[in-house]
């Protein structure tokens, strides 16, 4: 009897997992809030985990990302994104985030 359970308790940590990255997403890290400026300027600086460095056409991400000023940077975070195919302006390229949520 004292085997079934220590066999079911250790079965039921084995199935634990922490937030598993789900299809199309992605584990990414941000880097640094870009300030505003010109168009091609501004928003969040964010690597993957290949990483290929993007700038987010979005300048406040959902919470608890909507505030730049009060995250400890590097933040590891998952994410869906989509290419932002205007972006004609060099440097990083620029995508617009889906969804965004912890690791």
């Amino acid at each position: 009897m004292k085997s079934i359970a220590v066999l079911f308790f250790l079965v039921s940590l084995l199935s634990c997992h922490k937030n598993p990255v789900e299809p199309q997403e992605v584990e990414a890290i941000i880097l640094k809030h870009e300030p505003d400026g010109y168009v091609c300027t501004g928003g969040y600086l964010i690597q993957t985990q290949t990483k290929e460095t993007y700038l987010t056409t979005d300048f406040v991400l959902s919470a608890p990302y909507d505030d730049y000023t009060t995250l400890h940077y590097p933040v590891a975070v998952r994410l869906r994104f989509e290419p932002y195919t205007a972006n004609k302006c060099g440097g990083a390229p620029r995508i617009k985030v889906v969804s965004i949520r912890a690791q």
